[in-house]
């Protein structure tokens, strides 16, 4: 469900397991989980923190028609690695669960589909954990039982993730959204060796990938593009906007996008600042070099008038097309390529600095159907898709993140998938090929001011840095009929606001907005604390 309600469960770290012995009965919950419970439940748990009282959350919620029970945990630790053990009971309504499509997804892994959607979320460090795979990339997922059954036997399965090396975490779960608090211990009655063995491993034998998150922003529908990793900020200036073809001059709408660039810098920890111009392969490398060179400096030197560049020592340098933004030689890939990149030290989460900062500056224009966070939107997209509408059920602010769950409901047309009113299709949210995306919540931007910022999202392999996916709902797949409806849980960085618009732009292909897609706006969604 969009918004359930939390419930904490007092017993042994084996919780899971005492779940099975019975059957949930309580319906889903009817509307948000009011802050006090939650803060209830945290506080009951940072009060019990042994394992022999370590508190399983559970969550009630609907998956498909189906109400269900969830249990979470407790997270066991093991060495670098933990189990997290999840039970399901199907209380009534809708159809039997299939765990590992309701639970997992399609491109994750080799081997027998297994539940292996689930992720912890660390938001304060802004990590993300997958479950653990062997060297053949099957996942350690115990994929015994298939099926949910309605108003049968409680399910019990365990995955293995790194360790966490806090207290609590938090869980982002398909189609029931973030799980705040759910507790990690250092004993339990299943351990990670017992997981491995089901798929014919051994602890030494799994890798379990912790993905740092990134931060991606746009001004100006992509004039101005920041891009958070780690330790690093990039932020990639549009030479077209800056200057005229083949020249080093600025033009007169250069100081706009100058200055959008310079309110990342405000925020920004005193250090090293690197200048870079970068050309697109059209002529000559060395006529390139010294055109890259000559607009790194004429950027470096405007901007430190519009900027107080005191507290760093800049750097200025060119790189003609030897490091392309994007692969590829048509025009648009071309314009990508031709900008300039300020790269400098992202500020340390626990300095002043790093506290976010509403936007300035107007909204881009809506491209779609305009609704208040009161009404939301109904949209269609192509005939054959009927009408879905659109609810923000709420945003509230957790760790350095924005967790927002969306409500998607079919209102007319004939029994379909829905997600594409969430998606960007076969493309990522920047644009980049991703098939495996065309079921996922890409496409759910906040606009703050004149800033667009995108979902958090991460590498699969570290090695692969282009194939990239969201911190948000992956898997929207199920057949809608008439008032059938599933949730779109998206995770943005935090903005500062207390206030938001959440927006459905164009698909992106190449670096430009097209017509095509589902498009969207809902205003005026409060953030919740």
């Amino acid at each position: 469900m969009l918004t359930p309600s939390l419930r904490a469960v007092v017993g042994s770290v084996g919780i899971a397991l005492a779940l099975a012995a019975c059957s949930g009965t309580e319906p889903a919950s009817e509307g948000p989980t009011a802050p006090a419970e939650t803060a209830e439940a945290s506080a009951a748990q940072d009060e019990t923190s042994s394992p022999e009282t370590a508190e399983a959350v559970v969550v009630d919620g609907e998956i498909d028609g189906a109400t269900v029970e969830l249990g979470l945990g407790p997270v066991v630790r093991d060495g670098e690695l933990a189990v997290l053990p999840v039970s399901i009971t199907a209380t009534g309504g809708g159809e039997d669960i299939y765990l590992p499509v309701q639970f997992g997804f399609t491109w994750t892994g080799t081997g027998p589909a297994r539940p292996t959607n689930l992720r912890l979320v660390d938001t304060e460090e802004r990590t993300v954990s997958l479950t653990a795979h062997d060297a053949e990339g099957v996942r350690a997922v115990e994929n015994e039982e298939k099926f949910a059954r309605v108003g049968g036997e409680t399910v019990v399965f365990h995955a293995v993730f790194a360790a966490p090396s806090t207290d609590t975490t938090a869980v982002l779960v398909p189609h029931l959204g973030l799980v705040d608090d759910v507790p990690v211990v250092d004993e339990g009655e299943v351990g990670v060796a017992e997981v491995a063995a089901m798929i014919d491993a051994t602890p030494e034998e799994l890798t379990a990938p912790v993905r740092p998150l990134a931060v991606y922003r746009e001004v100006d529908e992509g004039t101005v593009r920041t891009r958070e990793v780690e330790d690093v900020t990039t932020v990639a200036i549009a030479t077209d906007v800056l200057f005229a073809p083949d020249s080093a001059d600025l033009s007169p709408e250069a100081d706009a996008a100058l200055e959008a660039a310079g309110r990342d810098l405000a925020g920004a920890d005193p250090g090293e600042l690197t200048v870079v111009g970068h050309t697109d392969d059209v002529g000559t490398e060395q006529h390139n070099q010294e055109l890259s060179q000559r607009r790194a400096d004429a950027v470096a030197t405007r901007l430190g008038e519009l900027v107080d560049l005191s507290s760093f020592e800049v750097t200025v340098e060119g790189r003609a097309f030897r490091d392309p933004a994007v692969d590829g030689t048509s025009a648009e890939a071309r314009a990508l390529n031709r900008r300039v990149e300020l790269e400098f030290a992202t500020p340390d989460p626990s300095s002043a600095q790093a506290e976010p900062e509403p936007s300035a500056g107007a909204l881009p224009a809506a491209t779609g159907p305009v609704g208040n966070v009161d009404e939301g939107v109904v949209v269609g997209y192509r005939e054959w898709d009927g009408e879905v509408k659109i609810d923000v059920e709420r945003i509230r602010r957790v760790g350095r993140t924005l967790v927002g769950d969306l409500r998607v409901e079919r209102v007319a047309g004939e029994p379909a998938i829905a997600g594409w009113a969430v998606n960007q299709g076969t493309k990522d949210a920047r644009g980049a090929w991703n098939p495996q995306l065309q079921m996922a919540a890409t496409g759910v931007t906040l606009l703050v001011g004149d800033q667009r910022v995108f979902p958090l999202d991460y590498a699969l392999r570290d090695e692969d840095d282009a194939d990239r996916h969201p911190l948000a709902e992956l898997e929207m797949r199920g057949v809608l009929e008439v008032g059938g409806w599933d949730t779109a849980t998206v995770v943005w960085p935090d903005v500062g606001a207390d206030t938001v618009t959440v927006d459905m732009p164009a698909t992106l292909v190449a670096g430009e907005r097209t017509t095509s897609g589902a498009q969207w706006r809902i205003t005026d969604v409060p953030i919740e604390e």
